[in-house]
């Protein structure tokens, strides 16, 4: 699921939400206001290469020199003394953040008891802890200030882009908007993975932060805001439909899987075909029909094919089923009376 020409569309949401809109130039002027401060600088630090010495590469921005940014640290504040002084680390609830670093992974009860859940549905995440966070937009495995510099100015492009479709100082919490403001900011879409904990298999990261993210989904995709796009098909258990399954083959007669594929011989003289086990003796290939010793492959006999036979009911079929076991409930269903979901 991805945004749909929605930048029109949130504006006409904000307006709802705020009797005003803003004009989406503001964010290009403020673009080309950037551009040209950073074109203003390399010329200064160009003079200064020219008139001492060799030219050295260009410095990265003082951090220091940024303005204040109202932060949080969640779960817990770790090595608050390494972080410039610019970061102003608040209580999530009192005065919304700018920016959430995260130093471990929570749950999402613990996360909405932690902070507004407007703040915690759209400002950027920062990652610290040296694993991949699947609701960061950043991560920062090397800490350094260039390297927390460089992120912070990414989160102000998504604070930016937040800027023109949020009235300043917005705590009120509307899923359906703060979903689409989320998706706005970062140019992003709703993208599942497989998740084998989730009765369906499958989840989005987002739900941690903005809750069951399907029910909204469709429901922006029915009023025009988001386009659905195909995943995957997902096949689900017909008693209780979870999708977490085993599908195994099984022997035709009885539905057990405790078969195995043997393979089949010819014997030439007398036309007898069996499986390889029935000619086996004492490590020779002798004819259960005839009795005679079968030496040479292709002069003697040949191996046309392969049969599954089951070891439960001594059943054998050229081939074998497909069958379905639920995890969950450990209801057996054939392939025929399963059902999908997409």
């Amino acid at each position: 699921m991805s945004g749909a020409n929605i930048f029109d569309r949130l504006e006409e949401v904000s307006r709802t939400h705020t009797g005003h809109s803003k004009s989406p130039a503001d964010i290009h002027s403020a673009l080309d206001l950037i551009r040209q401060l950073g074109r203003s600088q390399e010329r200064i630090q160009n003079l200064a290469a020219g008139s001492a010495g060799p030219a050295l590469p260009p410095a990265p921005t003082d951090i220091e020199d940024h303005r204040s940014v109202h932060a949080v640290m969640l779960p817990r504040m770790a090595h608050r003394e390494i972080f410039p002084g610019n970061i102003r680390f608040v209580d999530g609830h009192e005065i919304a953040p700018e920016v959430i670093f995260m130093t471990g992974p929570m749950s999402g009860a613990r996360l909405k008891a932690s902070i507004d859940p407007l703040s915690l549905a759209v400002r950027p995440i920062i990652d610290l802890g040296g694993k991949e966070n699947p609701v960061a937009d950043f991560t920062l495995n090397n800490f350094s200030p260039f390297a927390l510099n460089e992120v912070l100015q990414k989160c102000d492009a998504i604070n930016v882009r937040l800027s023109q479709i949020l009235p300043q100082g917005a705590t009120a919490f509307d899923p359906e908007f703060a979903l689409l403001a989320r998706l706005h900011s970062r140019s992003g879409s709703l993208t599942p993975r497989y998740h084998p904990e989730d009765r369906a298999a499958i989840h989005y990261p987002e739900e941690i932060l903005l809750g069951p993210i399907r029910p909204l989904a469709e429901k922006l995709i029915r009023c025009g805001f988001l386009e659905a796009r195909f995943f995957d098909r997902i096949h689900i258990c017909p008693a209780c439909h979870s999708a977490r399954l085993n599908v195994r083959e099984e022997c035709r007669n009885c539905r057990s899987a405790d078969i195995e594929e043997l393979n089949i011989i010819h014997h030439y003289k007398c036309g007898h075909q069996a499986p390889e086990s029935d000619f086996s003796r004492n490590g020779d290939l002798i004819c259960p029909k005839c009795s005679r010793t079968l030496n040479h492959f292709s002069v003697d006999y040949d191996k046309p094919g392969s049969v599954m036979a089951c070891r439960a009911c001594g059943h054998n079929s050229n081939s074998s089923t497909v069958g379905f076991t639920c995890f969950d409930c450990g209801a057996h269903h054939d392939s025929e009376h399963m059902q999908t979901r997409t």
